[in-house]
């Protein structure tokens, strides 16, 4: 338990931390007025039981000689009094409880943002390692779960501790036997349930984390291949995974909620049996039951407090014992993303020259595990330059782009920039300054605005329309949407063809103005003519841009000044048009499959 306290305090930001210290002191005050509450009816009972008390007990004396008043009209003032204090309380304890559930919900607003942000800056070598609906339920659910199920439960556990530690304080020193009877005999009746249902309260959570994990992942896979589960007729199957963990979370929800309402029940019959056994021994033991009327309201009224409490404590302890592997999965993680978001700066990073003569990769090597992907790759970019890049699938293209983006990492070799070893291509001020355009980019279920800039503040909407015409896409736009570029496009784009979405994408490529463009297979749904249009325009207008184009399209690389052809994680041919194919047999079938498909 310390342990994992220690780290839930580790995720807490130094404002978190103060609001937190804020709530104990709140929730100790509130425990002191649950004393002053129960304390202020024990004059009210002893008057009550026995007014002579007004004359006979010093302290009361005093008061009523200083209220100076008729005894009637004193023991109303003492009514008022305590039911002043009573309010006070009950007023105090809101506050408290408000304060501690709007620390809960800011504390989960910020894990999920700091968390998310986490995801988004890891290398990118580590997010393809990772199951991404797995990641999206631990900025969910699993946040949510070590919230919770661990920090407000602490909270709660500490706020009750303390109405519990001032009325048992004030009980002992009232009457120290039936109050260590009364503790003892409630610390027994839940001690004996924890044990007994400990370890099943354990089992129950690993539940959890299995349906956050194994759910999201099927709804995921199914969503995203809807049309073919669709035309496949396969609902029974994807059915059948989403029910198994479903069944078993519910299930374990069922038990825990009764295991934490089960005391609930049981405690009734036990503090009334408290009472009945306290109230009987004290009238056999002593003559004038009278007298003893005030201890029993005073102890009557203290359960009625204590009660709850002890039943919170164990409720929270409970919650934490079912949150607890869902808590172990995703702690470290939220403790490396406060360490992420308390360092991290935003800082403009388009402003700088990535180079401005050439890129140069010397004898580089990459391997995803043990299999070489990349190996012993050199060549050499010059500014500004076109470059085409081509070969058959998995001969390592897309792993050279991911290493020329500052995605990967080589394992072995060296990359000078206009002629300096360096390690750029680790920094953000590199990969700022590129933009890709894949051959499926995803599109947002928004305006073609926002799906051309993805951003909130001020649009430069002259800027997406000159874009967009170099994209040969604001004809589409401008003639033929009735709400032009604040048209809803749908999810993914589902709302425009291939060509138009992959233009799309190009104009969103573009827009941030970048020193280096990656197409990758970016124009393969766009017809030919568009296609040598939209490259002819990039290039007019983008004079400096480097370009480095994957396509399988020969005749548009054709162009380019110069072609990597790939082979077996290298970069076999080098060099123009006729050299490569004078040299690659298999850039000769490739040749003639464009030609054949014509």
């Amino acid at each position: 338990m310390n342990y994992s306290k220690n780290k839930m305090i580790k995720i807490l930001s130094p404002k978190n931390k103060k609001m937190t210290i804020y709530a104990i002191c709140i929730a100790s005050l509130s425990g002191l007025f649950d004393l002053i509450g129960v304390s202020s009816i024990l004059p009210l009972l002893s008057v009550l039981a026995n007014p002579e008390i007004l004359t006979t007990n010093e302290t009361i004396k005093y008061f009523y000689d200083i209220a100076n008043l008729p005894k009637n009209k004193f023991i109303i003032l003492l009514s008022f009094f305590s039911f002043s204090l009573l309010l006070i309380n009950q007023c105090l304890r809101l506050y408290s409880n408000w304060f501690i559930l709007k620390l809960s919900e800011n504390l989960l607003f910020e894990k999920s943002r700091d968390l998310f942000f986490y995801y988004l800056i890891r290398p990118y070598k580590l997010f393809l390692k990772s199951d991404t609906s797995h990641l999206l339920q631990k900025c969910t659910n699993y946040v949510n779960a070590s919230v919770a199920g661990y920090f407000s439960p602490f909270l709660i556990i500490l706020s009750q501790l303390f109405t519990i530690l001032f009325i048992v304080s004030f009980l002992i020193y009232y009457n120290p036997i039936v109050t260590l009877f009364l503790i003892t005999t409630l610390i027994l009746f839940y001690f004996t349930i924890l044990i007994y249902l400990k370890q099943k309260i354990k089992n129950l959570g690993k539940s959890s984390p299995l349906f956050f994990k194994d759910t999201s992942r099927v709804i995921t896979d199914t969503f995203e291949t809807y049309k073919e589960f669709k035309l496949s007729n396969n609902k029974k199957y994807f059915l059948g995974l989403f029910e198994k963990p479903a069944e078993k979370y519910r299930n374990a929800h069922i038990s825990i909620n009764l295991f934490q309402q089960f005391p609930a029940f049981a405690i009734e019959v036990f503090s009334y049996a408290i009472i009945l056994i306290i109230s009987l021994y004290f009238y056999f033991k002593l003559e004038n039951f009278n007298e003893i009327l005030p201890i029993i309201g005073v102890i009557t009224l203290s359960l009625k407090r204590l009660i709850p409490a002890a039943q919170n404590i164990y409720t929270q302890i409970t919650q934490i014992g079912f949150y607890k592997n869902s808590f172990n999965i995703i702690i470290n993680d939220l403790i490396r993303s406060v360490d992420i978001s308390n360092n991290y700066k935003e800082e403009n990073f388009g402003s700088k020259s990535l180079f401005t003569k050439f890129i140069e990769f010397k004898r580089i090597s990459f391997s995803y595990h043990k299999e070489k992907t990349i190996l012993n790759l050199s060549t050499k970019i010059e500014k500004g330059s076109f470059i085409g890049i081509s070969g058959l699938s998995g001969q390592g293209k897309t792993t050279f782009l991911d290493i020329f983006c500052g995605l990967l990492k080589p394992s072995k070799g060296e990359i000078n920039i206009d002629g300096k070893l360096t390690n750029v291509l680790d920094e953000e001020t590199w990969i700022n300054n590129i933009s890709y355009a894949p051959q499926k980019g995803h599109l947002l279920n928004q305006s073609i605005i926002k799906n051309i800039t993805f951003d909130n503040r001020k649009i430069n909407l002259k800027k997406i329309k000159k874009i967009c015409k170099i994209a040969e896409i604001s004809d589409f736009i401008e003639k033929k949407l009735d709400n032009g570029y604040n048209t809803i496009i749908g999810e993914n784009g589902v709302r425009v063809s291939g060509g138009q979405a992959q233009r799309l994408v190009l104009a969103r490529a573009l827009y941030s103005s970048p020193q280096i463009l990656i197409l990758d297979e970016a124009t393969n749904s766009i017809d030919t003519l568009t296609e040598k249009k939209i490259i002819s325009n990039i290039r007019k207008n983008f004079k400096d841009l480097t370009i480095l184009f994957v396509s399988h399209r020969i005749n548009i690389i054709k162009n380019t000044d110069k072609i990597l052809f790939f082979e077996n994680g290298k970069i076999r041919f080098e060099g123009n048009y006729a050299k490569v194919k004078n040299k690659s047999k298999i850039f000769q079938r490739l040749i003639k499959a464009n030609n054949t498909s014509k």
